[in-house]
C-alpha cells in the first residue's frame, strides 16, 4: 500500500509541475480597438446604434477586455478592422478570424458590412452554436474575408443572463488554427491533470470510510464538469445542437461547485469542532448554493451569482485564516491547506473581481480560476495523502489495541475458569467439613452442662466462627457469579409487601427493622438478585448501627417508572472521604475494619445488582432527629417496568 501511494504521489508531482504552464489557453493573437455602447432595455437595433448620431454615444474600451458585472443590458461594441494588416492569400483575398472569449456567454451577433453595402450577420454564443461557421472551435469565433485594404468597421452585440465579460482578438487564418492545435494539447494534459487527482483520491480506498475523502472526489469531480464547461469543450464534443444544458452548464456548475466547496472544506478544516461560528457560514453558503440552483434556467442568474460570488469569495478569505490557525497550532495538513486556499484565493479573486465588472476582462483574469486549480488540486492531493497515512496508522493502532484486548479477554476468561474450579472445590472441600465443626459443636451444646459458661462461649465462638467462613464462601461465590460478564437479570411480576417480609425475616436482629411499604405495591425485577441486594443492605446497617436502634426499610414508587428502596439507620455513618469508593470491591469502612465481619464485598453486589436491573444505588447522609443524629440511607432505585 504504501509504494503505490508513493508512485502515485510522484506522478502527481510531475503533473503539478507541468500543468503549471498548462492551466491557461495560449494568449495569442492581437488585441482591437473597440468602443462599447450600453443598451439598458435591449430595444436598440443595428441600424440604430451605427447611424453617424450615435457615434458619440459609444465610450472606448482602453483594455484588451471588456467587463460590465453581472447584468441583462445589452451591450454593442463597435470594432476598427484594417484589412491592410492581414496577410493575402494567392487569390489575393484577405482572411481573419475574430475570436471572442469566454465561452459561456449565450447570445453574440457579429455584423459585417459587404460589398453591396449590406450588413452580413454572424451568430455564435450558447444559444446559437459555436461551430456556424465551421471553424472547429470551442468559443465564439467569426471567419471573415475582405477583397481590398479600406478600414471597415463592424459591430458585435452582446446579450448574457451572466456576467457580461468579452475579451477579443483577430488572428490570420493559418497562425489560429496552429495556435489552437497547441491549445487543445495544452487543455488536454490539464484536464488530465485533474481527471489523475481524481483517481488518485479513488485509488487510494480511504474514501469509503472517511466523509472528507468523499467530499473531495465529489468536488473534483465538479470542478473537472465545471472546467470542461468553462473552456466550452463540452459543448464543442457532446452538445453540439444548442439546447438548455449547454446554455446554463457552465452557471449551473458555478452554483454547484459552491456547494461541494463549502461541504469540503468545512470537513477538511474540522471547522464544526474549531470554528462553530464559521461552520454555520459554510452551511449557509452551501444550502444557499442549493437552493439557488434552478436560477439558471429560470434566467435569474445574474441576479443571485451577484450575491454567490461574494459569499464564495469571502469563504475562501475565512477558509484562508482557518487554514492559517490550523498551519500555526501543527494540525496535520495545516500547510498544504493554507497552500491551496491561497491558490484558490489568487486566482478565484481575480475571476470574482472580472465577473463583477471591477477588473476588466482579459486572458489571464477569465482563466484565473482555472491557473489556481492546478495548485488547488495538487496541495489538496498530497493533503488527502497525508490524511489517508494518518488514517492507515490509526486503523493499525486500533486493530492492535483490538488484538491486545482480545488477548486480554481470553486470559480473563481463562483466569476466571480457574477461579469458578477453585471456588467449586473450594466450596466443596471447606464447606463439608465446617458442617462438620457447626454440628459436632452444637451437639456438645446439648452434652455439656449448661452451668459450664466457659464451656458454654468457647462452643459459641466455634460456631461463630465456622458461620462466618461459610458467609466468606458464599460472597466470593456470588462475586464471581454476578461479575461474569453472561449475567443477565430474569425479571418478574411480584408483589412487594410480602417480598420485603421474606427479606426482613432473614435479618439476625429482624425485631429492629421498621418495614414501610404500600399494600398492593407490585414490582417487575428479579427477585433474587432484588432479595440479595436488599439483604445485604440491610445486614450493612445492623453491622455498622447501635443495636438498641431501628433499622428503616423504605419502599415508594415515585411515578417516574421507577421503584425506590430506602435503608436507613442511626449509626455514626460514612466519613466523607470514604464515600466515593463505598461501592468498589473489597472496600470496608476503616474505623470498624477490625471488629465486624466481612470483605467489603456486601456493597459491590448491590451495585452490580442495581445495574443489571438499569438502577443505581447511592448513598446520602442523613438528617438530624429531635437532637439524635442519623447515621445514613442507602438509596437503590431501579427501573420498574
Amino acid at each position: 500500500m504504501r509504494g503505490g501511494e508513493g508512485r502515485l504521489a510522484a506522478c502527481l508531482r510531475v503533473w503539478l509541475l507541468l500543468c503549471f504552464v498548462l492551466a491557461t489557453p495560449v494568449m495569442a493573437g492581437q488585441a482591437l480597438p473597440m468602443a462599447v455602447l450600453t443598451d439598458v432595455y435591449g430595444s436598440e437595433t443595428i441600424d440604430s446604434v451605427r447611424h453617424p448620431d450615435r457615434a458619440d454615444d459609444f465610450r472606448p474600451v482602453t483594455r484588451d477586455g471588456f467587463s460590465g458585472g453581472f447584468t441583462r443590458k445589452v451591450f454593442w461594441f463597435r470594432v476598427e478592422l484594417d484589412p491592410a494588416a492581414f496577410p493575402a492569400g494567392a487569390d489575393g483575398l484577405r482572411r481573419t478570424v475574430l475570436e471572442v472569449q469566454p465561452p459561456f456567454l449565450h447570445d453574440l451577433r457579429l455584423f459585417v458590412p459587404t460589398p453591396s453595402g449590406r450588413l452580413e450577420e454572424h451568430r455564435a454564443g450558447t444559444r446559437h452554436g459555436f461551430d456556424q461557421q465551421g471553424l472547429g472551435y470551442r468559443s465564439a469565433a467569426f471567419r471573415l474575408v475582405f477583397d481590398d485594404t479600406r478600414p471597415q468597421t463592424v459591430y458585435l452585440r452582446l446579450q448574457t443572463h451572466s456576467s457580461a465579460v468579452l475579451v477579443l482578438r483577430h488572428w490570420d487564418f493559418e497562425g489560429f488554427y496552429r495556435d489552437k492545435q497547441g491549445e487543445y494539447l495544452l487543455l488536454g494534459a490539464y484536464y488530465g491533470f485533474l481527471a489523475s487527482a481524481i483517481l488518485f483520491a479513488v485509488l487510494l480506498g480511504a474514501w469509503r470510510r472517511e466523509p472528507m475523502l468523499r467530499s473531495y472526489v465529489a468536488h473534483l469531480g465538479v470542478v473537472l464538469l465545471f472546467m470542461l464547461g468553462h473552456n466550452g469543450v463540452l459543448q464543442q464534443f457532446l452538445f453540439v445542437e444548442p439546447n438548455l444544458i449547454t446554455q446554463n452548464w457552465a452557471q449551473f456548475l458555478t452554483l454547484l461547485l459552491g456547494v461541494s466547496a463549502a461541504l469540503f472544506y468545512r470537513q477538511a478544516l474540522e471547522l464544526d469542532a474549531t470554528h462553530p461560528r464559521l461552520a454555520r457560514f459554510y452551511r449557509v453558503v452551501q444550502l444557499l448554493c442549493g437552493v439557488l440552483l434552478p436560477t439558471p434556467a429560470l434566467e435569474l442568474y445574474s441576479e443571485a451569482a451577484s450575491l454567490v460570488t461574494w459569499l464564495l469569495l469571502l469563504m475562501a478569505v475565512s477558509g484562508m485564516y482557518a487554514s492559517v490557525q490550523r498551519w500555526r497550532s501543527g494540525k496535520p495538513g495545516g500547510v498544504l491547506l493554507s497552500i491551496a486556499h491561497m491558490a484558490a484565493l489568487g486566482g478565484g479573486s481575480a475571476v470574482i473581481l472580472t465577473l463583477q465588472g471591477i477588473l476588466p476582462g482579459s486572458y489571464g483574469l477569465i482563466h484565473g480560476y482555472q491557473i489556481g486549480t492546478v495548485f488547488t488540486v495538487g496541495a489538496l492531493s498530497l493533503m488527502v495523502l497525508q490524511r489517508v497515512r494518518s488514517l492507515e496508522h490509526e486503523r493499525q493502532l486500533m486493530q492492535a489495541r483490538a488484538e491486545e484486548s482480545e488477548r486480554r479477554q481470553r486470559e480473563a476468561n481463562l483466569a476466571r475458569e480457574r477461579q469458578q474450579r477453585m471456588l467449586a472445590s473450594l466450596s466443596h472441600e471447606v464447606r463439608t467439613p465446617l458442617a462438620m465443626i457447626d454440628g459436632a459443636a452444637q451437639s456438645l451444646e446439648h452434652l455439656v452442662e449448661r452451668e459450664n459458661a466457659e464451656i458454654a462461649r468457647r462452643l459459641d465462638r466455634i460456631r461463630r466462627g465456622a458461620g462466618r467462613l461459610k458467609g466468606l464462601i458464599s460472597r466470593f461465590i456470588d462475586l464471581d457469579r454476578f461479575d461474569h460478564p453472561d449475567l443477565a437479570a430474569a425479571p418478574t411480576h411480584f408483589d412487594l409487601e410480602p417480598f420485603c417480609r421474606r427479606v426482613v425475616a432473614q435479618i439476625r436482629s429482624q425485631r429492629r427493622v421498621e418495614l414501610e411499604v404500600d399494600p398492593g405495591l407490585q414490582v417487575r425485577a428479579d427477585a433474587v438478585l432484588l432479595e440479595t441486594a436488599l439483604v445485604n443492605l440491610l445486614d450493612n446497617a445492623d453491622k455498622y448501627s447501635p443495636l438498641e436502634s431501628p433499622i428503616r426499610l423504605e419502599v415508594t414508587c415515585p411515578g417516574t417508572g421507577s421503584v425506590v428502596f430506602r435503608v436507613r439507620d442511626f449509626g455514626d455513618g460514612v466519613p466523607e472521604d470514604e464515600v466515593p469508593g463505598l461501592f468498589e470491591c473489597y472496600v470496608r469502612g476503616r474505623a470498624f475494619s477490625g471488629d465486624v465481619a466481612g470483605v467489603g464485598l456486601g456493597l459491590y453486589l448491590v451495585r452490580r445488582i442495581a445495574e443489571l436491573h438499569g438502577g443505581s444505588v447511592r448513598y446520602e447522609r442523613g438528617q438530624a432527629r429531635g437532637g439524635e443524629a442519623c447515621g445514613g440511607v442507602f438509596v437503590l432505585e431501579m427501573e420498574n417496568q
